[in-house]
């Protein structure tokens, strides 16, 4: 019974120990045991920047900085190669953080509600990125560069300022969801939409694609449902 009770107490102390601060809240609780930190959120604490150290989070899989005053992300980011998941909408960034082109592992970025004006060519580094939410920005193209997002799966483009939709994406033949809306100027594309074959969802609301425009791409996209 002896050998028994030391087992299970030996079982709660190691599954206390990988529990113990593998999502944290603050910096200073992340700092006492960084390693064991996978989870950082630091949402909504009016941040006009992020602390030093951060580069510490070697195991560091997701961080949520969303709601704060940011106008960019250190470069001690750059060095996360575990970095997965980052959301740094509703803050007050004008330029593309360059710093997340180098977190290789970086599946899904939130940048929305933000004042970016365009993106770097360094964006094709991030080939694993699935999803992308570049909403409520000042976008009006893409570099020929986004088309290296080989994995990208679900683009979020509305609240920008396009005319046309950028040729570079018909590249990105992984693309399965694709928001366009509210683009209020967007009213062209050209017939290599075609390639998106994997397309299934597009929402087109508030565009001024004509009804005319639309039935040609139900034709060059057949899979595609189109939102209006």
């Amino acid at each position: 019974m002896k050998y028994i009770s030391t087992i299970v107490a030996s079982f709660c102390f190691f599954m206390a120990a990988q529990a113990q601060c593998v999502t944290c809240t603050s910096v200073q609780a992340a700092m006492k045991e960084p390693a064991k930190v996978k989870v950082l959120i630091l949402k909504n604490a009016a941040l006009t920047s992020l602390p030093a150290g951060l580069d510490k989070l070697v195991n560091l899989e997701e961080l949520d900085v969303s709601g704060n005053k940011l106008t960019a992300l250190p470069g001690e980011l750059g060095s996360l190669k575990k970095l997965k998941k980052v959301n740094a909408s509703a803050n007050l960034i004008a330029v593309f953080p360059e710093v997340l082109t180098k977190c290789s592992a970086l599946e899904d970025l939130d940048i929305s509600f933000n004042s970016i004006v365009s993106i770097p060519a360094s964006i094709k580094s991030c080939t694993a990125i699935k999803r992308l939410a570049l909403q409520k920005n000042k976008l009006a193209g893409f570099p020929a560069e986004i088309a290296a997002l080989s994995n990208l799966s679900i683009l979020d483009i509305s609240y920008n300022a396009f005319t046309s939709l950028p040729e570079p994406l018909y590249e990105i033949k992984s693309l399965k969801t694709l928001d366009i809306s509210f683009n209020k100027t967007l009213s062209g594309f050209s017939k290599g939409i075609g390639k998106m074959a994997e397309l299934r969802y597009m929402n087109a609301k508030a565009t001024k694609l004509s009804n005319a425009q639309v039935e040609e791409l139900t034709y060059l996209i057949p899979d595609c449902s189109i939102m209006l």
